[in-house]
């Protein structure tokens, strides 16, 4: 029987496992969250929440309280030949094996092929992403960091849950300046994949203006409505054509197959109002003066991000006093970046790979900067820290602690500004553990 021709042409993205992933992230979750009033901050006046154990689990017992409520999930997962050590989805009591995991059971050892390890990465993702895309809000939007490796394969992935429709950008971050010692490119970037849960309903609120920007505004004439940045009066279509007469009696004319951007009435506004610009000198073509304090000083960002903007700053030796040599920890201006693009001054914010807590740390950043109330829930494996790392030589026996103990100090920094300038800002945290 021939199939029709919808059936026979649907693309189909397969590999070994995925329906025991499927099968497995509709299965209820085994684990229950218990407090842990001893490790959180402000536990009475807090509404952020950090977890303490395998993110699938705790997903599954997230869905309870916010499906369609999170505005942002960043994602930031495991590299496809690492994952393995901890993020091994046991498919027949998946709670077991994480128990066993946090109590020092670390011995597991990665002896798959590429191949194999990669499809076991491509399960791991598939499920979680599942679940994630029901906690988005209508409004939501995910970013998921991703290494050049596997970026083909879960974009397939993201398409499919989220749907090609619904992919806002595949952003091109710049890592790195240095150069690499190997024989052919230099690898200096990293890639984030961007999806909203609707694409028309999600709303991009731009990025404020930089310091670069700022400094392109001038008020070379001292007007009184302040710095301003002149733009152009002519346009690429031949609407309006008529001669102007510059200060110094110069006659211009538009350029060639082009014309003004106004009529001659409404240049005439324009210039009696002070709001027309001819150079220094009075002799130059006109240009458009915009006033800063007359617009939005925001920008739509571009889907490359320069190293510049997103440098690797120094947030975590400023809380302790050493740097976290670690190609997987990401820089605080990254993730601000996102909040500042499509989160509002309420949004609830999840993170799924918590790492050392930028997340959290950066959602604290722009609510003590904006006032705002945005709350942050973390997901974070209790995975040992490096031997012999700065991390484990100053007591952190793993992630989990260190990141805890980084929104605690993050926190301690943003209060004592706030205190100052009479805001509040919500610096705690409720802790809670997976048992």
């Amino acid at each position: 029987m021939a199939l029709k021709r919808r059936e026979r042409e649907q693309f189909n993205f397969s590999w070994r496992g995925k329906l025991l992933a499927i099968h497995e992230t509709y299965k209820p979750g085994r684990g229950i969250l218990t407090p842990d009033i001893n490790e959180s901050k402000n536990w009475n006046n807090t509404e952020n929440v950090f977890i303490e154990g395998e993110n699938l689990e705790v997903l599954k017992l997230l869905q309870e309280k916010y499906v369609a409520k999170i505005k942002l999930i960043y994602v930031d997962p495991p590299s496809h030949d690492r994952y393995e050590f901890v993020y091994k989805d046991d498919y027949d009591d998946n709670l077991s094996h994480y128990l066993s995991m946090r109590n020092n059971e670390y011995n597991v050892e990665n002896n798959l092929n590429d191949e194999h390890a990669e499809t076991q990465w491509l399960n791991m993702m598939y499920s979680r992403l599942l679940i994630a895309q029901k906690l988005l809000s209508d409004d939501g939007v995910i970013f998921i960091s991703v290494r050049k490796e596997v970026f083909p394969k879960l974009r397939l992935i993201c398409d499919e849950i989220f749907g090609e429709l619904n992919l806002i950008s595949d952003i091109v971050w710049e890592r790195s300046v240095h150069l690499q010692p190997v024989p052919h490119f230099s690898q200096s970037h990293e890639y984030i994949l961007c999806y909203a849960k609707n694409y028309e309903n999600a709303k991009c609120n731009g990025l404020r203006f930089n310091q670069r920007i700022l400094d392109k505004f001038k008020n070379p004439d001292n007007d009184p409505r302040g710095v301003w940045k002149d733009d152009m009066f002519h346009g690429f279509v031949n609407k309006f054509r008529y001669d102007i007469t510059t200060p110094s009696g110069t006659i211009i004319s538009p350029p060639n197959e082009r014309g003004w951007i106004y009529s001659q009435a409404r240049f005439i506004e324009l210039l009696e109002d002070n709001r027309i610009w001819f150079g220094q000198n009075g002799n130059s073509s006109p240009r458009l003066k915009r006033f800063l304090s007359e617009i939005n000083a925001t920008t739509k960002p571009m889907s490359v991000w320069k190293y510049e903007d997103i440098h690797q700053e120094r947030s975590i030796h400023e809380l302790f006093g050493f740097n976290i040599h670690s190609f997987f920890v990401k820089p605080l201006p990254l993730i601000s970046r996102m909040l500042e693009l499509y989160t509002d001054k309420e949004s609830i914010v999840l993170d799924l790979f918590a790492g050392t807590a930028t997340t959290a740390h950066a959602v604290m950043k722009l609510n003590a900067e904006d006032r705002g109330n945005r709350k942050f829930i973390c997901i974070q494996f209790p995975e040992p820290t490096q031997p012999r790392s700065e991390e484990s030589n100053a007591g952190y026996q793993n992630i989990a602690d260190f990141a805890k103990e980084r929104i605690r100090r993050a926190g301690d920094l943003y209060d004592n500004n706030n205190v100052l300038n009479g805001i509040f800002t919500d610096v705690g945290f409720k802790a809670y553990k997976l048992s």
